[in-house]
């Protein structure tokens, strides 16, 4: 196997003409969960407008196309969280993908302050936006 690191001048390049055999990339999906990019097939090949869109492994299923459309549309949290699981299934059977890891932050918290219950940190820069909602006692 010959490994390549692709730098941000080749990515685009070899991954628009799908020039690899696997591919290794770090994906965030963020707190809006939108998979479409990555599963959807109008996101495939030369169906992105010409160039590879972010579907890399130019999966196609038609139950996803539609649970991703949803997703995008649903704004009600139970119903979309409902589509969710209906997607992660499918994925789960089709395996167009393997995802390999996902991070976990962990935070060590003083317990002199208080009240503070962290939610959300899906990301390692959420633990500077929590500072406004800190209440300072006693220190």
């Amino acid at each position: 196997m010959n490994i390549q690191a692709a730098s941000s001048d080749t990515f685009p390049t070899l991954t628009d003409e799908r020039r690899f055999d696997i591919l290794l990339i770090r994906q965030n999906l963020g707190y809006n969960r939108d998979v479409y990019p990555i599963f959807n097939s109008s996101q495939s090949g030369k169906n992105a407008g010409g160039n590879g869109g972010l579907n890399f492994a130019n999966f196609k299923s038609f139950k996803v196309d539609a649970l991703t459309e949803a997703l995008r549309k649903e704004k009600i949290f139970t119903l979309k969280q409902k589509l969710l699981a209906e997607l992660s299934t499918a994925i789960t059977d089709e395996t167009p993908v393997i995802f390999i890891s996902t991070p976990v932050y962990s935070y060590a918290l003083d317990t002199r302050i208080a009240p503070f219950t962290p939610t959300k940190l899906n990301f390692h820069s959420n633990r500077f936006q929590v500072l406004p909602y800190l209440t300072f006692q006693n220190l």
